[in-house]
């Protein structure tokens, strides 16, 4: 009786409006914002623009390859700032593709690939295009200071050409690097 207890608690979790899953990970707070915007614990003043520290606007962009930390990472440092409070937002582009791929339709087979077909760079482009126009849109309307751009982020000239495209709308970009040098098999 207590395993079909948390099996129902778990369905009706994931099938609420309240707790509906938007990423890979659950409901965490980062996922969804709060309502109103008020002091964090540990903010220590708040300026006119809103925004703190007096460092601008700026990009944090993950690198490393899937199943290293780097959502983990990006959750875990979103709450940090917004503790502090920093107005900050994870953008984690795998959602952005889940989203425009909607329920029941698979990602082309050589999507993540280098050598992708012409239909599949297309579809990379437009999804990347929605996730940094949402960037663009928190940092300059929403007054918000940080943005978390969650995404592999593999290729050096692609990193180059994401600093360069940020650089342009006067963004200052930060990239982490998450190596997992453990090596277990599975």
């Amino acid at each position: 009786m207590r395993c079909w207890s948390a099996i129902r608690t778990a369905d009706v979790a994931a099938n609420s409006p309240r707790f509906r899953r938007k990423s890979s990970t659950f409901v965490d707070a980062i996922h969804d914002l709060p309502a109103t915007e008020e002091l964090a614990p540990a903010q220590l003043y708040s300026t006119e623009s809103g925004r703190l520290f007096h460092s601008g606007r700026i990009a944090i962009a993950t690198v490393g390859l899937p199943a290293r930390g780097k959502t983990h990472i990006s959750v875990a440092l979103a709450r940090y700032l917004r503790w502090l409070g920093v107005k900050t937002r994870v953008f984690h582009l795998g959602d952005y593709r889940r989203e425009n791929m909607g329920p029941g339709q698979s990602i082309p087979e050589d999507y993540f690939f280098v050598n992708a077909s012409p239909s599949s760079v297309l579809l990379r482009q437009k999804i990347l295009k929605k996730c940094r126009d949402d960037i663009y849109h928190f940092l300059n309307h929403e007054n918000g200071q940080v943005a978390i751009y969650d995404a592999v982020n593999p290729i050096t000239a692609g990193r180059r050409s994401l600093a360069k495209e940020f650089a342009k709308h006067d963004v200052e970009v930060y990239m982490f690097t998450s190596i997992s040098t453990q090596m277990e098999e599975f």
